[in-house]
Formats: structure tokens, sequence, C-alpha cells
């Protein structure tokens, strides 16, 4: 697939010629359809989740005390559900792209196919580094509570 084959070349240099072979179409097919299988499976354990969280919610507010304690920790998770959808979009997108991509040597799809893997790898750069900010910063913070306890 010659990358200047796609509708707009304008930005394109003489030396962004750029050949996919068969092999590396086959790859990148596997790779889509493995995205696309995982994109789903995520959509659906996602959702169950979400259900899930939202019938606890429901069914178990009598619970008094305990369900202010263990209702916060279900609105965390409910809320890593939502945001875990964004990444399972662009996931499911990557393979849809990818795969017409391939199939019709459109090198305009693929170029946006990679533009959403970017982004996929972008978001995933950017909350583990919020993730390892916030337990950097919590170990920080129960350090001084643990030796607080271990002297009593």
């Amino acid at each position: 697939m010659d990358i200047t084959n796609h509708k707009d070349t304008s930005h394109y240099e003489a030396t962004d010629s750029f050949i996919i072979t068969q092999i590396a179409k086959n790859h990148l097919l596997t790779t889509a359809g493995w995205a696309r299988l995982l994109s789903i499976t995520g959509f659906i354990m996602g959702l169950i989740s979400c259900i899930g969280i939202t019938v606890f919610f429901i069914f178990f507010k009598e619970m008094g005390p305990v369900y202010f304690s263990v209702g916060f920790g279900g609105l965390y998770l409910f809320l890593v559900c939502i945001i875990y959808m964004y990444p399972l979009v662009k996931l499911y997108r990557f393979s849809k792209l990818c795969t017409e991509a391939c199939k019709n040597d459109n090198a305009f799809l693929l170029e946006q196919a990679f533009d959403q893997q970017k982004s996929l790898y972008k978001f995933i750069g950017i909350i583990t580094i919020i993730f390892l900010v916030f337990n950097l910063l919590s170990l920080l913070l129960f350090i001084p509570f643990f030796e607080f306890l271990s002297f009593r």
C-alpha cells in the first residue's frame, strides 16, 4: 500500500512514500482483530460492572453508616468504569479503521487508525502518571500515620 494513495497528498513530500508489505498487512489485520475482541469484551465487562454497582446502590441503601463507606467505594468503581470506556472506544475505532484501511489499501484510513491508537496510548500514559502520583502521595501521607500508630 503506497501511503500517497489517499485523497489529500498535499502535506506529503516525495520522501513520505511508504509501502506496507502483505506480511505487515496481515500483522495489522491480526492486531485489529484482537483489538476488536478486547474492546467488545471490555465494553461487555464494563457494562456488567456498571449495572452491578447500580443494583448494589439501589438494593443496599438501607445499610446505614456502612453503606456510606461502601457506597463511596462503589462510586469510585462506577467512575472507573465510566473512565474505562474511553480507551475501549479508541481501541474499537482503531480496529475498525485498521481493518478497513488494510482491506481497501487506504493510507488515509490507516493514518486515522494510528491516530486512534496514539490517543489510546496517550490516555493510558496520563492515567498511569495520575495513579503513580496518587499512590506516591498516599504513601507519603500514610507513613507518618502508621508511625504514629506504632508508638501507641
